[in-house]
């Protein structure tokens, strides 16, 4: 069952970062008109184009969630509810994008009117993850996106994420989780960038501090 406190809390604190980094940058622009882009055309980037952009607006974000069997037990004490945040500010249009569960060589569409109660009949119990190939079949969410959060604990056994091939594309990959300094490292294997939070809330608080940063950098 879903702790519906846990999950008011870990929304606000993300709308409240949210608004305090759309206020910190308002009306600013990143720009380099709509020419081609010289460097990503030449290195394959699949946004050879760029155009103007404004900066503190809400964030399009991708969450991808690892549902093998070794995030059983952090799908129930922080998985679970860190997804029914999410699921909160997409429905209060605080952010764009969309939640995806992967594995058992399968991924799945959550969407954003989906219930607390229907989320606590979830369960990660599946074979393989399935991470890579869902981040390929996801490819071009990703690419609409500001960050793509992977939730995972990175043991990812059947095949690694190619993190330089995906940033190519102009795609930034987070893999995310709650744990200790050794999770970090771990990540290390398949993400050009890592967040670990010591709780749902503090990871929420570092994600959004990061996406704050790459939005007002991009």
């Amino acid at each position: 069952m879903v702790n519906k406190t846990q999950a008011d809390s870990i929304a606000r604190k993300l709308r409240e970062t949210i608004v305090a980094a759309s206020n910190d940058n308002e009306r600013r622009f990143v720009s380099t008109g709509s020419r081609l882009h010289v460097g990503n055309a030449a290195s394959g980037n699949d946004r050879p184009f760029t155009k103007a952009v404004e900066v503190g607006g809400a964030p399009n974000m991708v969450l991808v969630m690892d549902m093998s069997g070794s995030m059983g037990g952090d799908f129930v004490r922080h998985a679970q509810v860190f997804i029914a945040a999410f699921l909160r500010l997409l429905r209060s249009g605080d952010i764009t994008g969309s939640v995806w569960l992967t594995g058992g060589n399968k991924h799945a569409h959550i969407p954003a009117n989906t219930t607390d109660a229907a989320l606590g009949y979830l369960a990660a119990m599946k074979e393989c993850e399935s991470v890579a190939d869902t981040l390929d079949a996801l490819k071009p969410h990703l690419l609409d996106a500001d960050v793509t959060v992977v939730y995972t604990d990175a043991d990812l056994t059947d095949r690694a994420v190619d993190a330089a091939a995906w940033r190519a594309k102009g795609v930034d990959l987070v893999g995310a989780v709650v744990g200790g300094a050794h999770r970090a490292q771990a990540m290390k294997r398949h993400f050009g960038r890592s967040v670990v939070g010591s709780s749902g809330l503090d990871l929420a608080t570092k994600l959004v501090a990061y996406l704050a940063t790459r939005t007002a950098t991009r």
